[in-house]
């Protein structure tokens, strides 16, 4: 997201790691509540995207984690 949603450099956002319960013996992978990972800082915005920096961080981050 970027500035067109709202974001602004020094805005703080949450990092959350997405979670699924194992599919082994299962018919589908069942979503369970995100777990938070850390923080970021946003540092410059453009009309669609954001650059941040990761300010801490409890896990690594991965493609797919979820920022709110």
């Amino acid at each position: 997201a970027g500035s067109q949603k709202g974001v602004r450099p020094g805005d703080i956002y949450t990092l959350y790691k997405t979670r699924t319960t194992p599919d082994k013996g299962f018919k589908k992978s069942a979503p369970l509540p995100l777990l938070k990972n850390g923080t970021v800082m946003v540092l410059h915005t453009e009309a669609t995207a954001s650059t941040v920096r990761i300010i801490y961080s409890t896990a690594e981050v991965l493609t797919g984690d979820i920022i709110k």
